[in-house]
């Protein structure tokens, strides 16, 4: 799971908190800390942080834009 995020975005930091808290591995790619990370987020279309990126190996399973704690349960339960 990627985590598309800013250091500045409030909901960034309570997404990746509950993360934690539930003790699910995430990667945080920070848009302004890498053009690369940046690169990635655009080209997922990403609108808004945080985006949660789901992936089985390559493919992108889901995307969750903003913090959406019912979603990312539903998708821990899968």
């Amino acid at each position: 799971m990627n985590v598309y995020s800013q250091q500045s975005c409030v909901h960034c930091q309570r997404q990746k908190a509950f993360l934690e808290r539930q003790g699910i591995a995430f990667t945080e790619k920070d848009i302004n800390q890498s053009k690369e990370n940046r690169d990635e987020f655009l080209a997922l279309k990403g609108r808004g942080t945080p985006l949660t990126v789901v992936k089985d190996g390559e493919k992108v399973i889901t995307t969750i834009t903003g913090f959406n704690q019912q979603q990312l349960v539903q998708i821990l339960e899968m």
